[in-house]
């Protein structure tokens, strides 16, 4: 389960940065469009995350038309805060030594993550669908992919056929297993 200070995360740092960004504006401070990328590199240096593409658009939309970048970047924060809380509780029922290469697959590329699903199974790894609805893969502390992965309780299950099986594709054939 996820410490109270690390929920809703994504959230108050939105909020936060954008109310520090609208002050120094209000007080004739030309450091404001600053604000949210040093929260970036703050964060990086944190926890290792980084902005994804997204971040980046609405930041730089937010530079000419403020208050819909606000409002969309707020939305989006809400979203991902969701994705964590999901994928946090997701970690917490799969076995310990696997938790930490329990990833979403909503922040892998820039499709639904259903569709990212089906990329990261045909890379050779094992995805699934959790019952309360978030799409996540698993790689080893390293990073590497784990083909024979056996989740806890999966909606449906995508996991490269073995022996692998290279795909005209370029990856590997993979295929799909309801519960």
């Amino acid at each position: 389960m996820a410490s109270t200070t690390n929920t809703h995360s994504s959230v108050k740092k939105n909020i936060s940065s954008t109310l520090v960004s609208m002050s120094m504006d209000k007080s004739g401070s030309k450091l404001g469009p600053l604000v949210t990328p040093a929260v970036w590199i703050y964060d990086y240096s944190k926890n290792k995350k980084t902005p994804d593409i997204g971040d980046i658009s609405i930041y730089a939309g937010g530079l000419f038309s403020g208050p819909a970048g606000i409002v969309t970047g707020l939305f989006k924060s809400v979203v991902e805060d969701d994705i964590e809380t999901k994928l946090n509780h997701v970690k917490s029922v799969e076995p310990k030594q696997y938790r930490d290469g329990i990833k979403s697959c909503h922040s892998y590329g820039n499709s639904s993550p259903s569709i990212n699903a089906m990329a990261i199974a045909g890379l050779g790894t094992t995805v699934w669908q959790h019952p309360i609805g978030i799409w996540v893969y698993v790689t080893d502390s390293q990073g590497g992919l784990i083909v024979d992965y056996k989740p806890v309780n999966p909606v449906v299950v995508y996991r490269p056929k073995i022996p692998l099986v290279k795909s005209r594709a370029g990856g590997y054939v993979w295929s799909s297993h309801k519960k």
